[in-house]
């Protein structure tokens, strides 16, 4: 194992990061080799492109999820997201507030790595701290847009976050977004997910008032 970390260290970041996301995607995942996959980007993940970044952080979640009954190379995996997670940090904070495309890969990243992180763990309460919190502001701008194009993007992010951006964006939906989405079959079925993942509030602070 020793040498195969070795060999994984004179790899380029890229090439450690599609390893990554190749292993995540494997059905036949080998706990030392993704933890050691993961570990080897240690002290590299600055030499990533932003889109690249999004990808491997989602693809070592993935990995994290698959090796509840590994504790070893589980706390191993979970080290790799102390590194990552001020570069992520700085990535979504300019990507949201720059061109419409920077923006999209932000929020993209931000929606993807949420949706494998595990459920009421540290590393998802880390992502909720340090990515969504300090950025619900501008993820409500997203959200609340004229077109409603990023609200199913945003708004999930909203809903970690809770707060008063969440619940000013469950204004929003009330009163203003979601009665003037067209009428037809496509846009009744849109409202319907929109109201699911609204519901999954739950009891949290910003339950999801009554719409009209």
């Amino acid at each position: 194992l020793a040498e195969k970390a070795t060999a994984l260290k004179e790899l380029s970041a890229q090439d450690i990061c599609s390893a990554a996301v190749g292993l995540a995607r494997s059905p036949f995942l080998l706990p030392e080799t993704a933890a050691a996959v993961a570990v080897a980007a240690e002290g590299r993940l600055a030499e990533l492109s932003p889109a690249s970044l999004w990808d491997f952080a989602r693809a070592v979640a993935e990995i994290l999820g698959a090796l509840p009954q590994h504790p070893e190379q589980r706390g191993k995996v979970q080290a790799v997201f102390m590194e990552a997670w001020p570069l992520l940090a700085e990535s979504a904070k300019i990507g949201l507030t720059s061109s419409p495309q920077e923006a999209g890969l932000s929020l993209s990243g931000l929606a993807r790595l949420a949706a494998v992180l595990p459920p009421d763990s540290p590393v998802a309460a880390a992502f909720v701290a340090q990515l969504v919190r300090p950025n619900a502001t501008v993820l409500l701008q997203h959200a609340c847009d004229g077109e409603l194009d990023r609200l199913e993007l945003a708004g999930p992010l909203l809903r970690l976050a809770g707060g008063e951006d969440w619940m000013a964006l469950l204004q929003n939906l009330a009163l203003e977004s979601l009665p003037r989405l067209p009428a037809g079959e496509d846009a009744s079925a849109r409202m319907i997910s929109i109201l699911e993942w609204v519901a999954a509030s739950g009891g949290q602070e910003g339950a999801p008032p009554a719409f009209p």
